[in-house]
């Protein structure tokens, strides 16, 4: 907001948000608009108002999508604090120090020291609040805000921005990894058994793989008016291309769609598709992860949404979407993604002198409209 307010002016103007954990404690400052006590008095301390929503702000014509809309924030510091204390300042008002001790208490204020514009705000953190990971918690919420989050603890100043979700580091978070293991165990691959020291063995193997290169993700960036996004498959290097049908373990992830068998002439197996997941932003604030597969596509898929305006509708606690028209249309758009993606990985090698060879081996791996 304080952004827009001073685009004309001379002097640039950076936001900046930080976090400071201490042992008990918890702030969080900001130097943007601050708050007056008109502002305090009928909206920050009013529930299901919001500044954001007010006729003050469409009257400003401010060009960009507030993450606050329902007015319910001062209530969600008490899910982890027993205690609250604000100072904020206007750029034309004075400061002003709140403090409230409870959901149910007063507010109790009196004049601040702060001298620029802005807010602070300490949370008395909660017992069970305490071992907060403070780094992890911001890096997955805050995932793509269009400017950096300051993070002190532990004696250390890092940055946050726009953090890539697309990464071996997700396959493993979000349990893809969990997923691939009893599909290859099914198809006794390598000799590798249901326990844990398989798994382990196995997560490995994979680590190594995405480390040579032979499986990789091929992401395709995607901006629409109201979309930000980035959708991904797992694929494999060419060499594998070439190699796939003799490769156990490659067959296992990738042909799971098919009846495989293995023991010949004894049984065979059919396993359902592998799951891929979709992470959901509104205004660069994390919502949910949600499963995704496509029932055409023979590997898992990665997408990653950061919404612009409200395309989809969310629930009241804003960490799930509503299943309703909006998000049928929304699942439509996600495989009109997939086909671009596919299309700009078929790019990638049409300068391979075996670029036939190469297509007819990815469909016959990779799509399955048979289904």
């Amino acid at each position: 907001m304080r952004k827009f307010r001073t685009a004309n002016e001379d002097e640039p103007y950076t936001p900046i948000i930080k976090f400071k954990l201490n042992s008990d404690e918890l702030i969080v400052t900001d130097n943007g608009i601050g708050m007056d006590k008109y502002i305090i008095e009928n909206y920050f301390t009013k529930i299901g108002k919001s500044f954001y929503r007010s006729e003050e702000f469409a009257e400003e014509s401010c060009d960009f999508s507030p993450v606050n809309e329902l007015g319910i924030g001062v209530l969600s510091y008490f899910m982890i604090a027993n205690k609250i204390s604000i100072e904020t300042k206007t750029e034309e008002e004075n400061a002003i120090s709140l403090e409230i001790d409870d959901l149910s208490g007063y507010f109790f204020v009196k004049k601040g020291n702060m001298t620029r514009p802005g807010t602070k705000i300490n949370l008395s953190l909660k017992e069970e609040a305490k071992g907060i990971d403070l780094e992890k918690e911001i890096k997955l919420f805050a995932s793509h805000l269009e400017f950096p989050i300051k993070i002190l603890s532990q004696g250390r100043e890092i940055s946050i921005k726009d953090e890539d979700f697309l990464s071996n580091e997700l396959l493993i978070n979000t349990g893809i990894l969990k997923r691939i293991v009893p599909v290859v165990q099914s198809h006794s691959v390598n000799g590798f058994t249901n326990d844990s020291n398989s798994f382990t063995e196995l997560q490995s193997v994979f680590d190594e793989l995405f480390r040579s290169f032979q499986l990789k993700i091929h992401m395709l960036e995607i901006k629409e008016a109201s979309i930000v996004s980035k959708i991904g498959f797992l694929t494999i290097s060419k060499h594998y291309f070439e190699t796939i049908c003799s490769n156990k373990l490659l067959q296992a992830i990738f042909n799971v769609r098919r009846s495989i068998s293995i023991k010949p002439s004894v049984y065979t197996i059919s396993l359902d598709p592998l799951e891929g997941i979709e992470h959901i932003s509104y205004a660069g604030i994390h919502v949910c992860f949600e499963k995704v597969s496509v029932p055409w596509f023979n590997t898992i898929l990665f997408v990653d949404l950061n919404l612009k305006k409200n395309i989809l509708d969310l629930n009241i606690a804003r960490n799930k979407c509503i299943l309703n028209e909006k998000k049928d249309r929304f699942n439509d758009f996600i495989e009109i993604s997939l086909l671009k993606c596919i299309k700009d990985f078929l790019d990638t090698l049409r300068s391979e002198s075996d670029f036939p060879r190469l297509v007819y081996t990815f469909i016959n791996i990779f799509l399955n409209f048979k289904n």
